[in-house]
């Protein structure tokens, strides 16, 4: 079993549990003052796929707000969803907010039959939990609610993102290792491969979703120190785990950074492939902004490197991608404006 201590050092990509806060720590004020806003019955959608990380993120909502409880539905495993219903409405007497957690694991239930609760019994719900409710789900239950729950999906007050990503808003592509790597990060680079190695080897019973993700961050020390045919091996077994989960995002995320080493290796037309038809697709179905003025950049990058350069669609994306930073005011902006300017391309 994995404790908050080994998922926020295993996880994600390089950063700490510190760092993850830091680097969400917009998304986290967000959701800070949803709750604090109050209101009666609020359906907060909380996004995490670290366990480790969620409950780092639900100690702090603690912290702040004192009357703040948590239901870990895998642990309680009640029979059926009336059950969890009423145990819902037990804390939410003596609470000013409630965090639901473990619906993912929840034994005695398919998710195919508490989504189908969640979604016809969402009124009674309602009326017997009038707090804040924040529900913490993996990234591919976030979308089978979408989808499988649509009335409750409309009552939602906020959905809030604390997905743990390495990707760069405008990424590097590594053709070798890197230059700004000083002797002691290579060797720190080098243990942490070590260690994730042993980590997986000695732990078969690893999630598909764990496993991934820790093969995806040793992908990416691999290719930060040069070494792209380990990396690609890394990415290959994550997009395979990925893809026998059915998680879109990270299946195309990874799926990316295959197509980075495509392009190191000089095989640009299949990296254009999957960043054309693989990636940018998923991105754009399901929302996800970020991830897709990432894709946008990536491409358009790209583009740029074909012979000869295709600098008409490059510009188009790059456009694009530079109109979403700037919606969500991110300063990656000015690094997409930077790239047109040493282009010569232009957005007017």
């Amino acid at each position: 079993m994995q404790t908050i201590a080994d998922d926020c050092t295993l996880f994600p990509y390089q950063a700490g549990c510190d760092n993850l806060i830091h680097l969400h720590s917009a998304e986290f004020e967000r959701l800070n003052r949803a709750i604090r806003s109050g209101g009666g019955f609020r359906l907060l959608l909380a996004q995490c796929n670290l366990p480790g990380f969620r409950d780092v993120l639900i100690d702090r909502l603690k912290n702040i707000h004192i009357n703040c409880k948590i239901l870990y539905v895998d642990r309680e495993n009640p029979s059926n969803f009336e059950t969890l219903q009423h145990r819902l409405s037990e804390l939410a007497t003596t609470s000013d907010a409630l965090n639901l957690v473990g619906m993912a694991e929840w034994q005695a239930v398919s998710a195919e039959e508490w989504l189908t609760s969640l979604n016809h019994r969402r009124e009674n719900l309602a009326a017997q939990c009038p707090i804040p409710l924040v529900l913490w789900l993996p990234g591919r239950l976030i979308k089978e609610l979408a989808l499988q729950a649509p009335d409750m999906w409309a009552w939602r007050a906020g959905v809030f993102d604390f997905t743990a990503r390495s990707e760069a808003i405008v990424p590097k592509f590594m053709t070798g290792e890197d230059k700004f790597l000083t002797a002691p990060e290579s060797e720190r680079r080098r243990k942490r491969i070590d260690e994730l190695k042993t980590y997986t080897e000695s732990h078969p019973d690893l999630s598909p979703s764990l496993r991934a993700s820790l093969f995806r961050e040793r992908g990416d020390l691999q290719q930060s120190l040069g070494k792209i045919e380990e990396a690609w091996e890394c990415f290959d077994e994550a997009f395979s785990l990925y893809q026998s989960i059915d998680d879109e995002i990270n299946t195309a995320e990874t799926r990316g950074r295959m197509a980075d080493i495509y392009q190191a290796r000089g095989e640009l037309d299949e990296a254009l492939r999957i960043r054309r038809e693989e990636s940018l697709p998923v991105y754009e179905r399901l929302g996800d902004v970020r991830s897709l003025l990432v894709g946008r950049a990536n491409l358009a990058l790209l583009c740029l490197e074909m012979t000869p350069p295709q600098r008409n669609e490059a510009n188009i994306l790059l456009c694009q991608a530079l109109a979403a930073a700037r919606r969500m005011n991110i300063p990656e902006a000015d690094t997409i404006q930077q790239i047109l300017d040493t282009n010569t391309l232009t957005c007017e």
